[in-house]
């Protein structure tokens, strides 16, 4: 209690984030909700009014407060919703094909453009008139061609297209794009054509992020000229501004396989090296008394945050520059705080001006970072015998490091479902090698404007020490062991593992053995939690036909094992797809199914193109099959029993190419429980065997559309044809 009572804003920031926690799950009540608010506010003033009962009713104003702010969240979050604005062009009943918007971020150059947009209005046609004043964002990808690429922040543009809302994952387990936009108050997207893109205008943007993106453009060309090579300008590009989209997929794995992915993330390392630098080099000037403290002050306060606006002010730079200015202003009135203080009111300046940075990865582990930092690191330096300099220092960086993967580790399993064994190695590198490259990239900036071949000079060395950090980051990832993939924490364990390091800490703080026997506790209940969803997993059938694309992907579960059969897919494309429900089913075996001769399993038996399980039956369909041979449940107003139909269990049936027959012809003698139409399906073949299926009852699943099919197995199967078709098969995804 005392350490809440020390700092207060951490009393204020818990209620205020349950309460944005609930704008997301509980719907308006006004009526109560107001009653409620009255009631707090009378409670308020009785107990401040009350001198005979105002120590004994002392925490009536406390639970008060934390009421009242619990409810001021829940209408910051409910409110912050760009939906529940009445001009927001979802609520459009008949809107047309012509929108005017402005370019709300800097694009991002992939495939296609990607950008933010932010709708002004709407028209049935180009040249219509002004159209219907609207608001909202939407996220739009653009084919590329050269003027699709010199689109910059603040460009209007009129564009050609359907605004749809964002798409929920097609696959189980995906990652949520749609959630994530969801939070950053974009609810829609399209894809358009560069011939359906008129730029009417340029530069319509806020001033003062037109000018950080800008500067900002400059120093990402002025990095071309001294880092030739995509891999070293790539990381050149993320450790100066935070610019991470042109890293290869195989540097960037590098990275994250060995906890490395924070350094290319601008954050608060980097806003502290230029916080030491700036007063370092204001501590130069020759001023004295209040003109000192003045210039000194405002000159660090202007850098951190031209600082934060070139880099984006992503959360962790923005946490940082909040931190950061908090204390700067502190020292400048003589003031000190406690740096859990800080911490927790620069959140809540954050969450009260956006509270979606609550839900925000990068938020998180930025906060987690740090309040590991904080709280782990003296436990484990005191704990170090005195040593010499350089040795103490390299030690030191070790410490942080540690400290810091304490503080994200449960984050880090939730989100990435991996634990790099040797961040600790990389630490080293990362950290250090960051360090020299940013004030090496400041000097740099300057050498270019006053003396290029001094600049050239100094471009060399920083080349030679990105490239030291890539080739050993490279070279740790490779190394026996490196990572420790396919964790699959659910929320609550996350929560639970966090509860277990505080207790644990509290322990060694307080010198309190029942801290750790709690602690204990609660790691006993994930222990069981995991032996239980062992034991579950031994016992597993399930089959899983994945979107991905034109191309098929098909996993079947047995146990821990699975057995997939593919075509034409890359490995990057069926890990998209499928990594992430292969971990959370805990597979651990893999057997790729051949495409043309026979298998047989314990529970399995592939006999091309007919894959048999107990009770069940998955029949490929391509191009080359014929109507004859293909298995099915027999009509039962079917007269004759075609030879090779398997018995009415359940019976699927999956379209990989339009086959040479008419579905109606097969329809009329037997059928599947459900047909799977592959996502490499022509549209009008689809239409045509989504349109037969529904004429004969059965039931139709289009991946491309639809998603992913498939699911847990059941182990009754049902003979009555009375039931749905589907009855049998626990679909995921409808």
């Amino acid at each position: 209690m005392y350490f809440l009572r020390a700092n207060p804003f951490i009393r204020l920031l818990l209620p205020f984030s349950l309460g944005v926690v609930a704008a997301g799950h509980l719907k308006p009540a006004w009526e109560p909700l107001w009653l409620c608010l009255c009631l707090i506010v009378i409670l308020l003033l009785a107990a401040s009014f009350a001198p005979a009962y105002r120590y004994r009713y002392r925490w009536l104003p406390g639970i008060a407060l934390v009421v009242l702010l619990g409810f001021v969240g829940w209408l910051r979050g409910h409110f912050d919703d760009d939906l529940r604005r009445p001009d927001h062009f979802a609520h459009l009943r008949n809107p047309g094909p012509c929108w005017i918007a402005v370019v709300a971020d800097a694009p991002v150059p992939a495939k296609r453009l990607k950008t933010p947009v932010r709708v002004l209005s709407n028209a049935p046609a180009p040249g219509a008139g002004p159209g219907t004043v609207v608001g909202g964002r939407a996220m739009v990808f653009i084919s590329r061609n050269e003027t699709i690429d010199s689109l910059r922040y603040g460009d209007t543009l009129l564009l050609r297209t359907t605004l749809l809302p964002a798409s929920r994952p097609g696959n189980p387990h995906a990652f949520d794009y749609a959630r994530y936009l969801y939070h950053k108050d974009i609810h829609h997207m399209a894809y358009v054509h560069a011939d359906s893109v008129v730029v009417l205008g340029r530069n319509d943007g806020a001033g003062l992020w037109r000018i950080a993106f800008d500067q900002r453009s400059k120093l990402l060309n002025l990095l071309t000229r001294y880092f030739p090579d995509n891999a070293s300008h790539a990381v050149a590009a993320a450790l100066l501004v935070g610019y991470k989209e042109d890293l290869p997929d195989e540097l960037e794995q590098a990275y994250i396989n060995t906890g490395s992915m924070h350094a290319l993330a601008v954050s608060g390392t980097h806003v502290g090296f230029v916080y030491a630098g700036l007063f370092l080099l204001f501590r130069q000037l020759r001023l004295n008394g209040r003109w000192r403290r003045l210039v000194e002050t405002f000159g660090v306060l202007a850098g951190v945050w031209a600082f934060t606006l070139l880099t984006g002010a992503s959360a962790s730079v923005l946490r940082a520059a909040w931190m950061f200015s908090l204390y700067i202003l502190g020292r400048a009135l003589f003031r000190s705080s406690s740096v859990w203080n800080t911490l927790a009111c620069s959140a809540f300046v954050l969450l009260w001006i956006d509270p979606d940075y609550l839900f925000d990865a990068g938020f998180q582990l930025s906060y987690a970072a740090v309040a590991g930092m904080v709280f782990f690191y003296p436990l484990l330096y005191k704990r170090i015998p005195p040593l010499p300099r350089l040795i103490d220092l390299a030690v030191q960086v070790l410490l942080v490091g540690v400290a810091a993967q304490l503080g994200t580790l449960p984050l880090s399993l939730f989100y990435f479902h991996q634990f790099p064994v040797y961040f600790w190695l990389a630490g080293w590198v990362v950290v250090l090698g960051g360090a020299v490259f940013l004030w090496g990239g400041v000097v740099l900036v300057l050498l270019d404007t006053l003396w290029p071949w001094a600049a050239l000079m100094t471009g060399k060395l920083l080349y030679g020490v990105v490239w030291v950090m890539n080739a050993s980051v490279s070279a740790i990832q490779h190394l026996p062991g490196s990572v420790v993939d396919g964790i699959w924490l659910p929320a609550w364990a996350a929560w639970v593992l966090y509860g277990v390091l505080a207790l644990a800490g509290a322990a060694v703080v307080a010198g309190k053995g029942r801290r750790m026997v709690q602690a204990l506790l609660l790691l006993a209940i994930l222990c069981v939690f995991r032996f239980g969803r062992e034991e579950k997993r031994l016992q597993q059938t399930a089959l899983f036909v994945y979107q991905s694309g034109r191309a098929n992907l098909l996993d079947v579960v047995c146990g821990r094992e699975r057995f997939t059969w593919s075509d034409s897919i890359s490995a990057r494309q069926e890990n998209f797809a499928a990594q992430a429900n292969r971990w959370a089913l805990g597979l651990r075996r893999a057997t790729t199914l051949p495409t043309d001769a026979p298998f047989s399993s314990r529970d399995l038996v592939w006999m091309p193109p007919v894959l048999r399980l107990p009770g069940r039956q998955l029949v490929l369909i391509d191009a080359d099959a014929t109507d004859a041979l293909l298995p099915g449940v027999v009509r039962p107003d079917s007269t004759s029993t075609p030879e090779g139909v398997a018995p009415p269990d359940s019976v699927y049936w999956w379209l990989l190419e339009a086959p040479g027959f008419s579905p109606e012809v097969v329809f009329a003698r037997q059928q599947p429980h459900v047909l799977i139409i592959g996502g490499g399906v022509q549209r009008k073949d689809a239409d045509v065997w989504e349109a037969a299926a529904m004429q004969a009852g059965v039931g139709c699943h289009r991946v491309g559309r639809d998603g992913g099919w498939g699911g847990r197995l059941l182990t009754y199967v049902s003979r009555d044809p009375r039931l749905k078709p589907w009855a049998n098969l626990k679909p995921w995804a409808n």
